[in-house]
């Protein structure tokens, strides 16, 4: 079947992040012209989605792709969205697409920060097909306009308060339709839940946490990521924060400048304050860096860069924000501004010494091509922000990503 001059497109919707904005994006398609599809695998799917028949899945992970592979050959798919590549159930959906000719389309928050979303062909982070090269950086950009930094959309607290309650409630209300469901969330709700309700109600009483002293010069700063990221669990080599604290303060302690020291900046949504400093402070005693190593909370990344003499990550977005500052940015893992010209092309012994301030110029063509071509503007967590979201994220499915032909 066609629709006008172009082959008939047939969606098939996998999971996706806590909101209405996969439903909202399959109306847009269809709208289109294409035919739409969705596997529910848990509760909280059910109450995101609000038309179509959708398919049930309550079968066992491990019996997943070929209830996939079935299905998708009946209801003729020839595209796939997902959130996320590394969730249990789309690992392997993303690799029997790959192997039977199914474009995917993965989403996820957005590579600029903080009001846009990612849409890419096959994979994102570390699996993006997004080039690294500079030359190949300037010719996606091209000759348009600057990135713009100004939030056109701006979260509403309310709305992500309810829609993570949501997930929870609904799982555990559809529980019985869903028995042999995975998460890809390895922190259990009992736990991370206490955890914002305090760490909140701590920074409200203590005036939103520590005082904002900056540290005094010289020193460096490591962006921490929260407990069970799947950019730290499946694209690192660390099993966990506490690993990665202790790999860079090895690193800190034998090549960094003696008259240095190290400032870890804890991530706005950490739920485990009180064990995250317990770490930083167990690890700098076992290897001397207890005057050197301090812990900070609500200080931003920005005014933290502004005299910092470099920023180290494992693969957190943060880094845009410290190369944004003009500072030397190393990145432990691939990210998508692993740019050469931008972040530190050697290893973290060497750039305690040999860091580099990043090149502006080439900074403001990555943010350009980013938002021309895999970035959407809007966010989940406001009304109209994801409905921009869902109908630019439409249109770039559509389209079918002609930057990837630029590249050849």
């Amino acid at each position: 079947m066609t629709v006008g001059n172009h082959p008939e497109r047939v969606f098939l919707f996998l999971q996706g992040p806590l909101s209405s904005y996969y439903s909202e994006v399959a109306a847009e398609l269809q709208a289109m012209g294409s035919r739409v599809h969705k596997i529910h695998l848990c509760g909280n799917d059910i109450a995101d989605w609000s038309h179509g028949d959708p398919i049930h899945y309550s079968g066992r992970l491990e019996d997943w792709p070929e209830f996939l592979a079935d299905t998708a050959y009946g209801l003729g798919i020839t595209d796939m969205v997902l959130h996320g590549d590394r969730r249990p159930y789309h690992i392997p959906a993303i690799e029997w697409a790959l192997a039977n000719s199914v474009q995917v389309h993965v989403t996820e928050l957005g590579y600029l920060r903080p009001d846009w979303m990612t849409i890419e062909p096959f994979g994102v982070s570390v699996r993006s097909r997004f080039p690294t090269k500079p030359a190949a950086v300037q010719k996606l950009a091209g000759h348009g306009t600057a990135h713009k930094e100004q939030t056109l959309y701006r979260d509403e607290a309310v709305l992500m308060i309810l829609q993570e309650f949501r997930w929870t409630l609904f799982n555990l209300i559809y529980r019985f339709r869903f028995p042999n469901f995975v998460s890809h969330r390895t922190q259990s709700p009992w736990v991370v839940y206490p955890g914002w309700i305090l760490s909140r109600l701590r920074n409200l009483f203590r005036g939103n946490g520590q005082p904002r002293r900056l540290p005094e010069p010289p020193y460096y700063v490591m962006a921490l990521q929260l407990e069970g990221d799947l950019q730290l669990v499946e694209n690192s080599p660390f099993s966990g924060m506490a690993e990665a604290i202790e790999d860079v303060m090895v690193s800190f302690a034998n090549h960094a400048p003696e008259n240095a020291s190290l400032v870890f900046k804890l991530h706005p949504h950490e739920y485990r304050r009180r064990e995250r400093h317990r770490d930083v402070k167990r690890i700098a005693c076992a290897y001397g860096l207890q005057d050197r190593v301090r812990l900070v909370e609500n200080i931003p990344i920005t005014e933290l860069c502004k005299n910092a003499k470099g920023f180290v990550t494992v693969n957190s977005s943060a880094g845009l924000e410290a190369l944004a500052a003009g500072t030397p940015v190393h990145t432990i893992t691939r990210t998508i501004y692993s740019v050469e010209g931008l972040v530190f092309d050697g290893g973290l012994d060497e750039f305690w010494t040999c860091g580099k301030m990043p090149d502006p110029l080439l900074l403001d063509k990555l943010k350009q091509a980013l938002a021309a071509k895999i970035q959407v503007r809007g966010t989940l967590y406001n009304r109209d922000g994801r409905k921009n979201a869902a109908r630019e994220t439409a249109a770039k499915i559509i389209e079918q990503y002609p930057w990837l032909d630029e590249l050849k």
